[in-house]
């Protein structure tokens, strides 16, 4: 369930490649991925290092390797496509944002879900978290929590210092280069997240100052990683948009 996915259009010209987030799947852009195929578009979901397996694993990687395998993805299907969509869920938005500021990587537009410039540290949001852990399994929203945790288990001690500091450094990362992303940007927050603080859509429009083409939409039931099916039908629906536009815009990009 872990695993890449790829699903290639004969004589494509443009490609959505999907970046999951810290200990998430490429199995939580099923839905989307399939949308985005059916639009015409080929569709890749990426697996970063130390994901799928076991925590062991998770805790030996960290910002310069998950950059990387993105990067490694580029660099295979530039030479194919001339116009490459990112879609990033939670740090995955924060790479792609990053990977977007060189022009060889042929980006054209990075959607973002619960992308985060502050977290949500709250007495609610542990409480949320600990009320989840009370769900059965087969409740919507553990189910989806579940299935979009890769990690078989987990390490314990100070190795997380590594991909947890990792973390931290991205968004400062990401936070000084905003102000240079040029393509054009849709960010997705809902009030209710109970890990991206949902100051994070402000500081990312703000953020993108020298942008004239971003746009922020507000969910107001989801939560991180789980969308209420009328809420997963506004997401769908501003992918499909965004994915459109970005096709017919002819923004030449430079890089920084």
């Amino acid at each position: 369930m872990h695993k890449p996915v790829l699903r290639e259009w004969e004589n494509a010209e443009s490609i959505v490649i999907f970046i999951h987030g810290f200990m998430g799947s490429p199995h939580q852009f099923s839905d989307l991925l399939k949308s985005a195929y059916g639009f015409g578009c080929s569709v890749r979901t990426i697996l970063l290092p130390g994901h799928g397996g076991a925590g062991k694993d998770f805790v030996r990687n960290g910002l310069e390797d998950w950059e990387g395998c993105l990067q490694d993805e580029l660099d295979t299907f530039t030479p194919t496509y001339p116009k490459i969509i990112l879609v990033g869920h939670s740090i995955g938005g924060l790479l792609a944002l990053n990977a977007s500021l060189q022009a060889k990587n042929h980006i054209c537009g990075v959607f973002l879900l619960s992308s985060p410039l502050k977290l949500n540290i709250s007495l609610n949001s542990l409480f949320i978290r600990l009320r989840m852990r009370c769900y059965p399994r087969n409740h919507p929203i553990k189910k989806t929590y579940l299935q979009a945790t890769s990690l078989s288990s987990f390490a314990l001690g100070l190795r997380w210092l590594k991909p947890l500091l990792s973390v931290r450094r991205l968004i400062h990362k990401t936070a000084h280069n905003l102000s240079f992303v040029s393509v054009p940007v849709l960010a997705i927050h809902s009030r209710r997240d109970e890990t991206t603080s949902y100051k994070s859509a402000k500081m990312l429009y703000d953020g993108l100052c020298n942008n004239a083409n971003k746009r922020c939409i507000t969910l107001e039931k989801s939560w991180h990683a789980y969308y209420t099916p009328e809420e997963q039908e506004i997401v769908r629906d501003a992918l499909l948009e965004f994915i459109g536009n970005c096709l017919d815009d002819n923004t030449v990009q430079q890089d920084i």
